[in-house]
């Protein structure tokens, strides 16, 4: 961006919004994306947080929406993060570090 340009009123880094209206990501979800990233596996995820799969892929398939950005492959049964879920995971750890911090 030249340094005299605005930055539009629907960006923030490196995610663009699709609408101004701008739903929040909760902590739950945040934790949610960040275990099923850990194991790379729904249904081991879902148990470590003690909810069911169809929660935990619910509200990934909305982060995913609200981010107008793809997490996770999918194909082949294989589940992997694609270049906005790795970028995702390795800030959202850090800012969930920095929050346990804050919060003990």
């Amino acid at each position: 961006m030249i340094a005299s340009e605005e930055p539009s009123p629907c960006t923030h880094g490196w995610i663009l919004y699709p609408h101004p209206e701008v739903t929040i990501m909760t902590f739950n979800q945040m934790n949610y994306f960040l275990t099923v990233a850990k194991y790379l596996n729904f249904s081991r995820a879902a148990t470590s947080l003690f909810v069911s799969q169809s929660t935990l892929s619910r509200s990934i398939a909305s982060m995913e929406n609200e981010l107008n950005v793809t997490l996770f492959d999918r194909r082949y049964h294989n589940l992997k993060l694609t270049p906005a879920g790795e970028l995702l995971y390795r800030e959202g750890e850090v800012l969930m570090n920095n929050m346990n911090e804050l919060l003990n």
